[in-house]
């Protein structure tokens, strides 16, 4: 059984890769395009909070992190604004 460390480290490993893999969908001047970014950006910026929180030795919140970060990624994923195929990383339907 994993323990909280782990689990952190697992999930931080597992967003990081969505962040390399995902597409930006939507074209280029768009607003669609703009709210795409956006949930990127955010993901950037938790997982990089999980990042320093697992840093500190702050396990459970380095773990939340992390999961609110892939979950901005899903969102954009499920919405049509970013392209991730692989079912392990990203929300999509098999």
């Amino acid at each position: 059984m994993e323990d909280v460390s782990q689990k952190a480290e697992r999930y931080i490993s597992i967003t990081r890769r969505a962040l390399e893999e995902v597409e930006v969908v939507p074209p280029e001047k768009s607003e669609l395009r703009k709210i795409a970014e956006f949930l990127v950006d955010m993901a950037q910026r938790y997982l990089s909070d999980a990042e320093y929180f697992l840093q500190k030795g702050d396990f459970a919140t380095a773990l939340a992190s992390a999961s609110y970060a892939h979950a901005w990624i899903d969102v954009g994923v499920v919405l049509g604004l970013l392209k991730g195929e692989d079912p392990k990383i990203f929300m999509v339907e098999p």
